[in-house]
């Protein structure tokens, strides 16, 4: 039997396109200008 844990885990809304468009914007809020920077070299 599954734990119903592992349906409430948040990365299970990441796994659609507009999931991973949503997380993507919000990695891009939570990170530092330091980490934008070495990301976009």
């Amino acid at each position: 039997m599954i734990e119903p844990s592992l349906y409430d885990h948040s990365g299970w809304q990441w796994c659609t396109s507009e999931g991973a468009e949503l997380h993507t914007l919000l990695m891009g809020l939570e990170s530092t200008l330091p980490e934008k920077i070495a990301w976009l070299e």
